[in-house]
């Protein structure tokens, strides 16, 4: 026997999903660990808190802290990015603009450095902002 669909529920389960993780976002290791602590001192010594309620809250805090870690080491990945490809760009020739967007610019490129989060090269002592580039050969 099939249970009727009740409309509704599925973009209602979709909206507490959504609401509960926005909820989460804030928490982080420090108000886990006061969390818990506040329940263990709070517990009622005849009926302690069950072993395997503890063991999963435990299992929540590695994984939050594992998903903390990850996200992270893919911030600073995502941000090297840039000077990775930089380096890549290191005596190849290029052509194009310098900072001022006129002087233009042919040469090979001697260093980058990164600059307010751009990628600037130098060329025969020229700055080149990566984005002034027309074409590397």
């Amino acid at each position: 026997m099939s249970t009727p669909a009740v409309s509704g529920t599925s973009s209602s389960n979709t909206q507490n999903q959504a609401a509960m993780t926005n909820a989460y976002k804030g928490l982080g290791r420090d108000a886990f660990l006061t969390l818990l602590m506040t329940q263990m001192k709070n517990q009622d010594p005849l009926q302690p808190t069950d072993d395997k309620q503890f063991i999963a809250q435990l299992a929540q805090f590695s994984a939050l802290e594992q998903t903390q870690n990850m996200g992270d080491n893919i911030k600073s990945f995502v941000e090297s990015q840039p000077i990775l490809q930089g380096a890549n760009l290191i005596g190849r020739t290029v052509r194009g603009y310098g900072s001022d967007g006129e002087t233009q610019v042919f040469g090979k490129v001697d260093s980058v450095k990164l600059a307010d989060g751009k990628l600037i090269l130098k060329v025969g002592g020229t700055e080149v902002p990566s984005e002034y580039v027309t074409s590397i050969s």
